[in-house]
């Protein structure tokens, strides 16, 4: 519940790699983590989005007695967060229209588009050009 309710707050990090040993035989110094800002958003996000997606559908299961099965569940996840997808390129091309707000949206969904190679440069600042998140995988 902590990790929930303190998403805003979570950040991811990768290591950079170790300097090489030294010659005198000494251990290099640790590298120390750095926070990958694309990656850090892109947790907050999918938290806080199945956060809210489970109280939905909770208060769906609760209040009105309908259970959805699991393909079901599956779709309006992907539907969810490819909606959060274009939402965020709505703000970065036509209400901020900024290159950190485009480089932004970049970092933070590059890594999760369904087939990278036939995406455009310039897919964050063109609304126009369909894209979205890989489906999840069927349970095994």
């Amino acid at each position: 519940m902590g990790t929930i309710l303190g998403c805003g707050q979570l950040i991811a990090t990768h290591h950079p790699r170790p300097p090489p040993r030294p010659p005198d035989g000494q251990q290099p110094a640790a590298p120390t983590p750095v926070k990958h800002k694309g990656a850090t958003r892109l947790l907050r996000i999918l938290i806080s989005e199945a956060a809210y997606l489970i109280w939905v559908l909770r208060c769906s299961r609760v209040i009105e007695g309908r259970i959805l099965p699991p393909p079901a569940l599956s779709t309006r996840w992907t539907r969810t967060i490819n909606d959060r997808l274009q939402t965020d390129r709505i703000i970065a091309s036509r209400i901020k229209r900024s290159p950190k707000a485009i480089a932004t949206v970049h970092a933070t969904w590059t890594p999760t588009l369904d087939d990278q190679t036939d995406i455009p440069d310039h897919w964050a600042d063109s609304p126009e050009v369909l894209v979205g998140i890989k489906p999840p995988r069927p349970p095994t």
